[in-house]
């Protein structure tokens, strides 16, 4: 696969498919517990909605939180191209089969925070980044996130996109970075950028 993107943005195909919401959430909820570091073992996912049961079941289902549930076969193609990069606690039974969330353990500090466009508070800090640069040489781990925002987005090199369209996971789609997607997302298009990701 031919790319010129340094990394995408991890996410889920919406369309079509089920998803899951949480009802209730405690303030800080993913800043506490999707922060880079490992789960507690009391971690437990809240009372959630699963929405969309109609629709047939793929590897990559959107939810609450920041990247998708992912399917068993998911989870055993990231731990191999993606060791060490995150943890894949159970989330919850859909239809009988077995979904986990991704909780990223890999912070890399790789936004050039001045070339991208961002929304800052006026604390200065990150509110959300519209377009991403990233910085030249900076040696990008197969999954991560950018430390001072270790709640949010996920992100993927591009052999990580290869692999899951190799391996025929459906439900995935791979933003590119350097792209504002508003208005796509307005438009209800997919954003994804990587040709022959199942549907």
């Amino acid at each position: 696969m031919q790319t010129s993107a340094q990394a995408y943005l991890l996410k889920a195909a919406g369309r079509c498919r089920p998803s899951v919401w949480l009802e209730t959430l405690e303030p800080g909820y993913f800043r506490n517990c999707f922060n880079g570091k490992h789960l507690s073992r009391e971690w437990r996912p809240g009372i959630r909605e699963i929405r969309g049961l109609s629709y047939a079941l793929s590897d990559a289902i959107l939810w609450t939180g920041p990247g998708p549930l992912i399917s068993q076969r998911a989870v055993e193609l990231f731990e191999r191209v993606a060791p060490g990069c995150a943890e894949f606690p159970f989330f919850a039974e859909i239809k009988g089969h077995p979904y986990f969330a991704i909780n990223v353990l890999q912070g890399t500090n790789a936004l050039d925070a001045h070339k991208s466009e961002v929304n800052r508070a006026a604390s200065g800090e990150i509110v959300s980044i519209r377009s991403h640069v990233f910085k030249c040489g900076v040696a990008l781990p197969p999954l991560f996130k950018l430390p001072d925002r270790l709640d949010c987005d996920l992100y993927c090199t591009p052999n990580v996109a290869a692999s899951v369209v190799e391996s025929r996971l459906k439900g995935f789609s791979f933003w590119d970075p350097a792209v504002e997607h508003m208005r796509d997302l307005f438009l209800g298009k997919d954003p994804n950028s990587v040709p022959g990701v199942g549907a």
